[in-house]
């Protein structure tokens, strides 16, 4: 798995992985870490989510609450939903080897999007067009997702911009 790690900040210089959410969620990130929908809602956190509601429900729905979401890019195509209160958060590309982790090349609550293990990401995601200068070519790729289980440390995250 390093040497995946090791060939996406090579050839693609991925430095981290991206979580987007709402500015006012910052204190409870930075006490909790990054919460799974279902992890907040067991938990009785608030937090303004960073997804609209229909997100939210198609999550549940596909049992993908339990999940931490992750972008491989900082201009994720799905983070419109938020407006002037926009903050990314980067985390670190080890959460990579954290056992459960999934990954999409497409959005992950979409209808028939597949999940594969983390240590499929060079065969799945196609960084060639994520980082492509054709728009619409890029714009598909930039929607694949990292999954990660429950909760993300806050170990993991190394800064947050915005």
């Amino acid at each position: 798995m390093q040497t995946i790690v090791n060939a996406m900040i090579k050839r693609y210089g991925i430095t981290c992985l991206w979580h987007f959410t709402d500015k006012n969620n910052i204190s409870s990130i930075r006490r909790y870490g990054l919460l799974s929908l279902a992890k907040l809602c067991a938990s009785s956190i608030w937090v303004n989510y960073g997804a609209n509601d229909l997100s939210h429900r198609l999550d549940e729905h596909h049992g993908l609450d339990r999940y931490v979401h992750l972008s491989f890019v900082q201009d994720h195509p799905m983070s419109f939903v938020i407006d002037k209160d926009l903050i990314w958060i980067c985390v670190s590309l080890s959460v990579l080897f954290l056992p459960g982790v999934m990954i999409s090349s497409e959005v992950a609550n979409k209808n028939h999007a597949k999940l594969w293990p983390a240590s499929k990401v060079l065969e799945v995601i196609d960084f060639d067009s994520m980082f492509n200068e054709d728009f619409d070519r890029a714009k598909e790729a930039k929607k694949a997702e990292i999954l990660v289980p429950d909760r993300i440390d806050p170990r993991y995250l190394h800064f947050i911009k915005g």
